[in-house]
């Protein structure tokens, strides 16, 4: 998995995971890592036999394994300095700047307001 973020800057692609093993946890770091392309065998019903059956995803499943991969992708976001209006106005915070003991006031020299 590590080798995902290796491969595209080395060699300029676009670089996928091929998962044959149960859950979507692979797929989604496969994601977050940088691979665009996700392979996972399906299957309608796993009772089916076929060689590739006992680690396919079913419908609901896959369904999930997408909006798993979807979420991924949208929390990392795009890389971005700009502070927008709307975290302007929530990012206020209140730290304190010293020591201080019980029953002290809270003064400008002992907190700081950012």
């Amino acid at each position: 998995m590590r080798s995902i973020p290796k491969l595209r800057k080395t060699f300029g692609v676009k670089v996928g995971v091929s998962h044959h093993t149960m859950g979507s946890t692979i797929p989604v770091v496969a994601v977050a890592l940088g691979a665009e392309v996700v392979e996972k065998p399906f299957i309608l019903d796993r009772s089916l036999v076929w060689p590739d059956s006992s680690f396919s995803m079913e419908p609901e499943e896959f369904g999930f394994m997408v909006k798993s991969v979807r979420e991924a992708e949208a929390a990392l976001g795009k890389v971005s300095y700009k502070v927008s209006e709307k975290s302007k106005i929530r990012r206020r915070s209140l730290s304190v700047t010293a020591d201080i003991k019980k029953g002290k006031i809270f003064t400008e020299s002992n907190i700081q307001s950012i």
